[in-house]
């Protein structure tokens, strides 16, 4: 039967009987390589382009339900509503992990679930690691105390997946912003294009950004007024930058940059290290950099009012080059990403 003839009795069909359809996994229809068509049918997919344009434009008494990593961009808006699905709350989060049969008090049910932000699948896939490895044998305390690191292989891979599908330089966009450290900073524009000095504003804002934001890897918080990453993109990012030193070091100048940039109150207005929190962040990628000078020059005059506040451990005491190659930054609630 010709394509055209089964839709055509497909949408008959609808018309006739209320029925529930479930497309799932619809990104991997969708283009990949490209920060400006990022959420957009690729080219050899137009048949589905057309199918659920007429699915969405026929008077029917059915419901459609779209499952995808990304944004389906060419969705009419008026009329179809975007869900974005967030992690499980606390309470939600220790039911589904008590469901393995964990050996852990509710503080540590907590602090699993609170590392991964409530991710349901990460939860998953760590819930069946500690209740099967014979390293943890169902203790979460074990685990807890064992790493320092969000990224296990499985959750690394359906990450990688998703990493594959973007451009370079969203890639490049992604990796370089994982420096910053969103719960102690706010994360703005200004702060990403000071990653991505080789792009013009228009073509960071309206592709790169939104690209990344489409592919559910970088998110907006209207309350914290800030971008965020969830803490396994950011640290999948990090990863990234790791595998070579230099751009490692590049993005950590150019966060020092951005941040020593940044107005300060007039001294005698300073009351808290929050007045200050530019020059410690200064301080801090300056460090990472090994740019101690510069790092030294940033906090130049305010290490006494850290002494005074009680915050001398702000203060980077020792070179960190030996360990550059080593370091781990964990720093959306969305986590469609890996659903």
């Amino acid at each position: 039967m010709h394509s055209f003839q089964k839709i055509e009795k497909l949408l008959k069909l609808l018309k006739n009987k209320p029925c529930l359809i479930v497309c799932d996994r619809l990104e991997t229809i969708l283009q990949l390589g490209r920060a400006e068509t990022a959420g957009y049918f690729a080219e050899t997919q137009s048949e589905y382009a057309w199918l659920f344009k007429l699915l969405i434009e026929t008077a029917h008494q059915s419901k459609i339900i779209f499952i995808s990593r990304e944004t389906l961009a060419e969705l009419p808006p008026t009329i179809t509503r975007e869900i974005t699905l967030n992690g499980l709350t606390n309470n939600c989060a220790i039911a589904l992990l008590t469901s393995f049969n964990l050996i852990a008090t509710i503080e540590e049910f907590t602090e699993l679930a609170h590392r991964y932000q409530g991710h349901p699948q990460a939860l998953q896939l760590i819930a069946s690691l500690i209740r099967d490895d014979s390293e943890y044998q169902g203790n979460v305390s074990q685990f807890l105390q064992d790493r320092d690191w969000l990224l296990t292989r499985p959750i690394e891979s359906l990450l990688d997946e998703i990493i594959a599908r973007l451009s370079d330089i969203e890639r490049t966009c992604l990796s370089r912003i994982s420096v910053y450290q969103t719960a102690e900073y706010p994360l703005n524009l200004a702060g990403i294009a000071a990653q991505m000095p080789e792009v013009s504003k228009y073509e960071l804002k309206e592709n790169i950004i939104l690209a990344l934001k489409r592919r559910q890897l970088l998110y907006y918080d209207f309350q914290r007024s800030s971008y965020q990453l969830h803490p396994l993109v950011c640290e999948k990012g990090d990863r990234l930058l790791n595998q070579n030193p230099e751009n490692f070091r590049t993005a950590h100048r150019q966060a020092y940059r951005y941040f020593i940039s940044i107005p300060l109150k007039p001294e005698s207005e300073w009351q808290d290290i929050e007045d200050i929190k530019p020059l410690i962040r200064a301080h801090y990628h300056g460090c990472q950099a090994g740019d101690l000078d510069a790092a030294a020059t940033a906090i130049s005059g305010v290490d006494k009012y850290l002494k005074v506040w009680n915050y001398p451990e702000q203060i980077c005491s020792h070179p960190p080059l030996p360990l550059l190659a080593d370091v781990q930054i964990h720093v959306e609630d969305s986590t469609n990403f890996l659903s």
